[in-house]
């Protein structure tokens, strides 16, 4: 069967029974074409389906349901970061956008996984998406209200992590005498040398 304001993500039966000890006749149609209850129905989009049935005192009644078919699965596309960037921070943003609004949008990079709803236009965002140093694949996958997930879409960034040097340079006193009795307190300067300040 279906219920009123039904959403779907496959193929339905909808069956109806008209109980009255007087019926005379009764019309079913769907989307105003006559329907045979049972027939499956599988084409997406809205559909209503309409009873009514009559009775031997000139009695009607009649009962409507509205329903739509949705199985196509949404496609999910990821804006930022791009594929192939190469970012200093050890987190970032991942935004992108998904065919169909307020679907849930999973989001995998490496064993770390959330979710999160995409606005009613489709768009989706992840903050403070951690990122180890090295390569990192981004991937996000969408999942509609009807329960269909479409195929993921995914981005490889690297993390340049910080890379520690020598420190080259010359260590110099800058006092060369101190009164007895005084705590000893030397100050020092260092001057860098190198070429990688």
């Amino acid at each position: 069967g279906v219920s009123e304001g039904g959403l779907y993500a496959q193929a339905v039966q909808p069956t109806i029974a008209i109980v009255d000890v007087a019926l005379t006749g009764s019309t079913i149609t769907l989307d105003g074409i006559a329907f045979v209850s049972g027939t499956s129905v599988a084409a997406e989009g809205e559909h209503l389906l309409r009873v009514l049935a009559q009775d031997a005192l000139g009695r009607t009644s009649e009962v409507q349901r509205r329903f739509t078919i949705d199985t196509t699965p949404p496609t999910t596309r990821i804006d930022a970061p791009a594929d192939g960037a190469v970012i200093a921070a050890a987190s970032t943003s991942v935004v992108g956008l998904t065919s169909e609004g307020l679907a849930i949008v999973t989001l995998v990079v490496g064993n770390y996984t959330d979710t999160a709803a995409a606005d009613a236009a489709g768009v989706f965002r992840f903050d403070n998406v951690q990122l180890a140093t090295g390569a990192n694949n981004i991937s996000a996958s969408a999942t509609d209200l009807a329960g269909n997930t479409g195929p993921a879409d995914d981005v490889d960034v690297i993390r340049q992590g910080t890379t520690l040097k020598d420190v080259q340079g010359v260590i110099e006193l800058t006092a060369t005498s101190w009164p007895n009795g005084d705590a000893l307190s030397v100050p020092v300067r260092l001057t860098n040398t190198g070429v990688d300040a």
